[in-house]
């Protein structure tokens, strides 16, 4: 497979590209505030995490489901939780 480089990478700046530096600056620095304070929950299970950033299409559940098999063959009992994107309840 080739890649190839997009074309927005050779544009110059834009106005508006330049003006939203100082709100990345926010971002950036709220979202350390955040992490800073976050507190880090330790539990006493192995997890296993299978995503990634596309939602559908990518092949999720079944290698989640291929893995629990897996697991299961090797006398362990898996669990699969699943977060449901717009959720409705």
């Amino acid at each position: 497979m080739k890649y190839f480089k997009p074309d927005f990478w050779n544009k110059k700046d834009s106005i508006i590209s330049l003006m939203l530096i100082p709100l990345s600056f926010l971002w950036i620095f709220f979202s350390f505030l955040i992490n800073l304070f976050k507190k880090e929950k330790k539990i006493d299970v192995p997890v296993i995490c299978i995503g990634n950033i596309y939602l559908g299409g990518t092949g999720k559940t079944p290698l989640a489901l291929k893995v629990s098999d897996l697991l299961r063959g090797l006398g362990k009992k898996p669990a699969i939780i699943k977060k449901y994107y717009k959720k409705t309840s």
